[in-house]
């Protein structure tokens, strides 16, 4: 994070210290180094009234070799040493990047082989990083951040590292066309990475392993959207929750989606998942609950449940003051459950919820 802002000083510093667009401002940048490596100096030249890079080598009796035209801003763009080679630098106020050359021995050519890329996005630094391909060994490496909006800040992201095979390129090859793919790429990277990061942020998966007489059994819960109970949002496209029973080859399935997720989101402490004996059987209660900060008195806990081969989900609706909590519409919560599965739902549920802190909104 300390690299971009200290990137933006320099490009803002830069821009600002950068000569008006007359004869100065486009004058030639020009290198006097053995870049061949033959112990006599060689001449590269970023010719800018012609847009082009032109490189005399002493091995090759000064020939030129050229590159395609380029596209560039002449105020900041020009070319520098790195290294044996030289790397023709295209900067902006918010984005840039640079092409590394180095003298290819075998081939007698001038290679393209780096490119660096470095973005700053708008005001809130979303989609700003920085990005590095060895065109030599098809190394990419990239490291990226994304603004996130709920919690209000820049988010960096662990570095991308592929392969990213590029298309062999020498200078009398170069022009802007292969930096676009670069970038192209760079971004669609991007998007996949983030796109898989804020996936993986909005399920949440939790496992409840329990044993009874009829062996060990699984208990897996998946919710879509979960709530953070500590920051909004508390709103989206769909909000769901899904349970799984296994036991020995057989399993049960269980999934509510909740009719209202623009309203509040589902919230669920997987310390809750209850294993409850009734007569004899193992009744297993996943309760869950809704994200808000409101006062009213009105509470909602709802269940996912196991028993006997079958599952259910129920509503129980809660009114609460400063004394207490009551259950409201008790007939209707347990219809259609068995008589004993009914009676001690009810009596479970009562004892878990005597407050309306219980039910996890304020």
């Amino acid at each position: 994070m300390d690299k971009i802002i200290k990137r933006l000083m320099m490009a803002t510093a830069l821009l600002l210290s950068a000569p008006s667009a007359d004869g100065q401002a486009y004058r030639n940048d020009t290198l006097r180094l053995d870049m061949d490596l033959d112990r006599r100096p060689d001449t590269i030249i970023f010719d800018k009234s012609r847009a082009i890079i032109v490189c005399k080598l002493s091995s090759q009796k000064f020939r030129e070799t050229k590159s395609k035209v380029l596209a560039f801003d002449g105020r900041q763009t020009g070319i520098k040493k790195k290294g044996d080679g030289f790397s023709y630098t295209v900067p902006h106020m918010w984005s840039g990047y640079k092409c590394d050359f180095a003298y290819n021995k075998a081939l007698k050519k001038i290679q393209l082989v780096g490119m660096r890329r470095y973005e700053f996005g708008p005001a809130n630094n979303d989609a700003s990083w920085e990005s590095s391909v060895n065109l030599l060994t098809d190394d990419y490496t990239g490291v990226w951040n994304y603004y996130e909006l709920e919690k209000n800040e820049l988010i960096e992201m662990p570095a991308i590292k592929r392969k990213m095979v590029l298309p062999k390129t020498y200078l009398e090859t170069f022009d802007d066309r292969i930096a676009s793919q670069y970038i192209s790429r760079c971004a669609a990277l991007f998007e996949k990475a983030k796109a898989e990061r804020i996936a993986r942020r909005r399920v949440a998966n939790f496992r409840h392993d329990f044993s009874d007489a009829s062996g060990k059994n699984t208990v897996s819960v998946k919710v879509y959207n979960p709530c953070d109970l500590a920051a909004p949002p508390w709103d989206a496209d769909n909000s769901s929750i899904e349970a799984r029973l296994t036991t020995g080859k057989n399993t049960l399935h269980a999934r509510y989606d909740n009719p209202a997720p623009e309203m509040s989101l589902i919230y669920f402490n997987h310390k809750e998942i209850s294993v409850q004996k009734i007569n004899g059987s193992s009744a297993i209660l996943i309760p869950f609950y809704y994200c808000g900060n409101s006062e009213d008195h009105d509470r909602t806990v709802s269940y996912l449940i196991f028993y006997k081969g079958r599952s259910y989900t129920r509503h129980l609706a809660y009114t609460c003051t400063d004394t207490g909590c009551r259950l409201r519409q008790e007939q209707i919560a347990i219809k259609g459950l068995p008589v004993a599965l009914g009676g001690h739902l009810v009596k479970y549920s009562n004892s878990r919820h005597k407050t309306k802190t219980s039910f996890h909104r304020d």
